[in-house]
C-alpha cells in the first residue's frame, strides 16, 4: 500500500506498508507488527532476509511515485 496524505501533521509522510513493514519516504523502516507506535526504526545495515526483500520492493515503489517535494 502506498499513502501520500498532504494536510495537517501528516505533510510529506509518504509511505509504502504491508502488514508487518512499514518504509516512510525519508527512508525510516520500521518493523510495525512488533512496533505499533514505530519508536525504533530498523536501523539499514542491520536489515536482513525478508526485511530486506521487503525494504527493497517498497523503496522501489517510492521510486515510481510523484516526488516527495511539496
Amino acid at each position: 500500500m502506498y499513502y501520500k496524505p498532504d494536510w495537517g501533521k501528516f505533510n510529506n509522510g509518504v509511505f509504502v506498508r504491508n502488514q508487518k513493514y512499514k518504509l516512510y519516504g525519508d527512508g525510516r523502516f520500521y518493523d510495525v507488527e512488533n512496533d505499533v507506535l514505530e519508536q525504533n526504526p530498523l536501523p539499514q545495515n542491520k536489515v536482513v532476509g525478508d526485511a530486506l526483500t521487503a525494504r527493497e520492493t517498497f523503496q522501489a515503489v517510492l521510486n515510481q511515485k510523484p516526488s516527495l517535494s511539496p
